[in-house]
């Protein structure tokens, strides 16, 4: 295994400096025809090695429908071969999706790049990391470290304990890299958000998460914001990730002066929805009260966002919105697994949960999986409609 690993390196650096000299096309046809060659010999890893190193040099060079190919057949080996998602495979992945071309300025373009270019190189990166995603799913990581460099090739089938378990859902870590690159590349006005925020949601690390938020927001409306930050902290609850809907809370309160930033101070509308809050949270009893976290009643507390004029900072912009104190105090009955008080919180701060289409089938959603509350007949199922269709179940309408 050893002299053929050297040999393949070999043939890696020929390769590749065939590529640096401009010989796009021989090499492409080299990469293929060998990584083929080597699967037919039952040399998988070299076999993917190869199709690694080909698809990164020509991303690298600026040859994105030759490294896109090369990346898409290395997804397709990966999961033709049933290779668990562990530590070394994935990092194969990583390094395809780190030689993606990718754009630091907050145009989303690169240097001369139309926007047309751009939007193949997204398309490109996301059809290789959907790839990803969909073998990861199939083949989730496993505890146990292969006993031998091809003992986890064409391993026995998943137990259905695996396939039912979040990692069913894919590799956070390629949520992550899919939703980075679709919230920062491409002109502002022209990212697929909503589809980056769903793989946020999947993803492990809330802090990219609150920074592509924060981004999206300034294309809001300011009286807007507020919906933005619910429906993305609703979304991490709807599909039963309490923590990471905490963690992001937290990201977000830590960005409020950057996603309020050049926004108006709260608009005579703004208190007076505050007021109506405080007068639906007139009746609220002890269990609300406790669920804030101090001696107040839930009541008192949006009496006091009710009190919010024109001197309100963006810094305390959280606290003016009766929606995010809504959020708040969600969190906190969601930590305490409390149908009641989920319901009172729902009559309670109904106009607010209103404000958006969404909310209420989402509230659904996260009274059944966090509270044990029997979804509605025929309710719809925004987060699972979405998985299904990026793991390719269905196709859009």
């Amino acid at each position: 295994m050893g002299g053929e690993s050297d040999r393949t390196a070999k043939v890696q650096e020929r390769l590749a400096q065939r590529v640096k000299d401009g010989e796009f096309y021989e090499a492409q046809q080299l990469y293929k025809s060998l990584a083929s060659r080597y699967s037919s010999q039952f040399k998988y890893d070299d076999a993917m090695a190869l199709l690694e190193g080909g698809a990164c040099v020509q991303l690298q060079h600026g040859q994105l429908t030759s490294g896109v190919e090369l990346a898409l057949l290395l997804a397709d080996m990966l999961t033709a071969t049933e290779t668990p998602c562990w530590e070394d495979s994935l990092a194969r992945v990583t390094a395809v999706y780190s030689s993606f071309p990718r754009s630091l300025a907050p145009s989303g373009l690169l240097s001369g790049e139309s926007e047309e270019a751009a939007r193949l190189r997204v398309d490109g990166c996301k059809r290789f990391l959907r790839a990803a995603l969909k073998w990861s799913a199939k083949f989730p990581e496993m505890l146990s470290a292969p006993s031998s460099p091809q003992a986890h090739l064409k391993p026995s089938s998943p137990s259905p304990s695996s396939s039912s378990s979040l990692a069913s859902l894919g590799a956070p870590a390629i949520h992550l890299m899919l939703a980075q690159y679709l919230s920062s590349q491409l002109p502002p006005q022209k990212r697929d958000y909503a589809m980056a925020f769903f793989h946020f949601v999947y993803s492990d690390d809330p802090t990219p998460f609150a920074l592509a938020i924060a981004a999206y927001a300034h294309q809001c409306y300011g009286s807007e914001r507020d919906l933005v930050i619910a429906r993305a902290v609703l979304q991490c609850l709807a599909a039963g990730r309490l923590q990471q809907a905490k963690q992001l809370a937290e990201a977000l309160k830590k960005q409020q002066a950057s996603i309020w930033a050049h926004h108006a101070p709260a608009a005579a509308a703004d208190a007076a929805a505050a007021a109506a809050a405080a007068a639906a949270a007139a009746d609220a009893d002890v269990t609300t009260g406790a669920a804030t976290g101090g001696g107040g009643s839930a009541a008192s507390t949006a009496a006091e966002l009710g009190a919010a004029d024109a001197t309100t900072t963006a810094s305390t912009r959280w606290q003016a919105s009766p929606l995010l104190c809504f959020i708040d105090l969600l969190l906190t009955a969601a930590d305490r697994r409390a149908p009641s008080l989920l319901a009172h919180l729902r009559r309670s701060y109904e106009p607010s949960i209103q404000r958006d289409p969404t909310f209420p089938p989402l509230m659904d959603d996260i009274a059944f999986r966090l509270f044990g509350v029997p979804r509605p007949a025929a309710a719809p199922n925004f987060l699972t409609d979405m998985l299904k269709l990026v793991m390719g179940e269905e196709t859009p309408a």
